[in-house]
C-alpha cells in the first residue's frame, strides 16, 4: 500500500541469468593464436652472383667514338637574300589613300554652371 508523500519502495527483480560452474575465460581465438617465445630467424647474407672476371678497362664506347677536338670556330657566312624587288616601288597604301589626316578644331572649354545658389541672408 502506498502512502501519499512517501516514495514507493523499490523492488529489485530476481536475476535469471546465473553462471553455473567455474568460468575458464579461454576463447578459441585465444587458444589458437597464443604469443610464443621463439628464436629470431637467422640472418643470411645472399651470395653475390655478379663477379668480375679479367681486368677492368675504364674506356667506354662513347669515349672512344666521340673524342673532344679543339678546332676552329665555324666561319660566319651571310645568307643570300632571295626576296628581291622587281620594278619600281610605289609607296602608296590603301590605308593612306582612304584615311588621310585631317586637322580639326579643338572643342572650346565650357565652365559648368553652378546649380546650388544661396537664397536669403547668410
Amino acid at each position: 500500500q502506498q502512502v501519499s508523500g512517501q516514495p514507493a519502495a523499490l523492488a529489485r527483480p530476481s536475476d535469471h541469468l546465473r553462471h553455473e560452474g567455474e568460468f575458464a575465460g579461454n576463447t578459441t581465438t585465444g587458444e589458437f593464436f597464443k604469443a610464443a617465445d621463439g628464436q629470431p630467424a637467422a640472418l643470411a647474407k645472399p651470395q653475390d652472383s655478379l663477379r668480375h672476371e679479367g681486368q677492368f678497362q675504364g674506356n667506354t664506347t662513347t669515349a672512344e667514338y666521340y673524342q673532344q677536338v679543339n678546332g676552329q670556330p665555324a666561319a660566319l657566312v651571310r645568307p643570300q637574300d632571295s626576296l628581291r624587288t622587281e620594278g619600281e616601288f610605289a609607296g602608296n597604301t590603301t590605308t593612306a589613300e582612304y584615311y588621310q589626316q585631317v586637322n580639326g578644331q579643338r572643342a572650346s572649354l565650357a565652365r559648368p554652371q553652378d546649380s546650388l545658389r544661396h537664397e536669403g541672408q547668410f
